[in-house]
């Protein structure tokens, strides 16, 4: 009750109804997310405008029918993608404070796509004395050494991805390491296998790849400041997050022993998603150079994120690093995420019918203690058939300036309480 959007409209179930249809009629991320209610397919596909499992019961209450049991719904819809607009809103016309509409505590004052972004506070926010402060601006696409310059000026508030080395030494800054803040991340950067064609496909292949060198070891070595080695592909936080812990594989990969093969000579392409500080292509080719002592040679065929994305929705290659993040508290969003036959991320490298099963015994159990027991098999066969590598967790952090309080940091995005955020109390 009392909540609004920024122009002034009431929010209101028929506002749900809306968001629900456009999503699914612009397609993406959102239609997966709500493939499961009932005539989205049909909305999706142009046959009806209605979503017929939605009803609008009042201004304040809605009913959805499911096509069939998806247990973790709750979780899914608090997706950021399903985030709600008004009726008729969102359709890209007017400035920018017209076309980003909210409910939220701050509202788009203006917005320079990939350069800057103004907020100004919303005063008919529905949490009381929020927000603290009476605005933001974001910057985007800065590089590090700058993002570094312009904080030590103190013409930032927040700082975050710095090259590793700027980072660990702020932290010791007599003026500005106090301000330093880190938590998890829900993320995972794994190095995934091409089980469908290529080399790979063979599972003695890339069970050899993995006893061929001692990757903890390479990874350890490489890690960034910010990151935990990874030893499941389900980070910490998330409800399936101890599978790798809950007792292990009866058939663990053996170490390497002399007379063990060694998969050389072996020569495969890869892509790496590139980060501004080098992150994950500092630990690839970590792993890499481990491999090639064995007679496995690896090629990266991407320089930029749009050759990475290009060559993921191609399956192209035998190997995809880079990192896998959850926006809800649970291991779906890598299960389903990843590897779902129609829509999973990497499904040109590592999909099937029994990971389609797998995935839909999961979604369909309400129980989040069975729901854990399902994925703690599926890290145990994963394992068994050597289908990728978790790499390492990330951690997230930032840096505030002395006179900047509330800065709290979240394990799902946002990651930051912004409404929290003032300056100088």
């Amino acid at each position: 009750d009392g909540v609004h959007f920024h122009d002034g409209r009431r929010l209101t179930a028929r506002d749900v109804r809306y968001t629900f249809e456009r999503l699914l009629r612009r397609g993406g991320l959102g239609r997966t997310l709500l493939a499961p209610v009932r005539g989205a397919r049909a909305v999706a596909g142009g046959e009806q405008t209605d979503l017929e499992g939605l009803t609008v019961l009042s201004d304040r209450e809605f009913a959805i029918e499911l096509e069939r049991p998806v247990g973790l719904l709750p979780h899914i819809l608090s997706h950021p993608a399903t985030a709600i607009l008004p009726e008729g809103g969102g359709a890209g016309g007017g400035d920018a404070r017209e076309r980003f509409l909210g409910t939220g505590p701050f509202r788009v004052l203006h917005f320079d796509p990939g350069e800057r972004l103004e907020l100004e506070a919303n005063p008919a926010y529905w949490r009381r004395g929020h927000p603290r402060s009476g605005g933001l601006v974001f910057y985007f696409n800065v590089p590090p050494e700058e993002i570094l310059a312009e904080f030590r000026a103190g013409r930032f508030s927040l700082a975050s991805d710095l090259l590793p080395a700027d980072a660990e030494a702020l932290r010791y800054d007599s003026t500005l390491g106090g301000g330093y803040r880190e938590a998890p991340r829900p993320t995972t950067v794994v190095m995934q296998f091409n089980t469908l064609s290529g080399p790979l496909a063979d599972v003695d292949v890339r069970r050899a790849l993995l006893r061929s060198a001692d990757v903890a070891r390479l990874v350890r070595a490489s890690l960034p400041r910010h990151a935990v080695l990874a030893g499941t592909l389900v980070p910490p936080g998330l409800i399936g997050s101890e599978a790798g812990r809950i007792g292990t594989h009866p058939r663990p990969p053996r170490r390497e022993r002399r007379d063990d093969p060694t998969p050389g000579p072996l020569f495969l392409t890869a892509v790496v998603l590139p980060h501004p500080s080098g992150h994950y292509l500092g630990t690839a080719q970590a792993v890499f150079d481990g491999l090639r002592r064995h007679g496995v040679e690896v090629t990266i065929e991407n320089q930029s994120p749009l050759g990475f994305f290009e060559h993921l929705e191609k399956g192209s290659t035998d190997l995809v690093v880079g990192p896998w993040t959850a926006l809800y508290p649970d291991a779906d969003c890598f299960l389903h995420g990843l590897f779902d036959s129609r829509v999973g991320a990497v499904r040109r490298y590592c999909s099937s019918p029994e990971l389609d099963d797998w995935i839909g015994r999961a979604r369909s159990e309400p129980s989040p203690k069975a729901r854990r027991a399902i994925y703690r098999d599926f890290e145990h066969e994963a394992r068994r058939q050597a289908l990728f590598l978790p790499l390492f967790h990330e951690r997230v952090y930032r840096f505030a300036q002395p006179d900047v309080a509330g800065l709290r940091l979240a394990l799902f995005p946002p990651s930051i309480g912004y409404d929290e955020l003032c300056v100088g109390s």
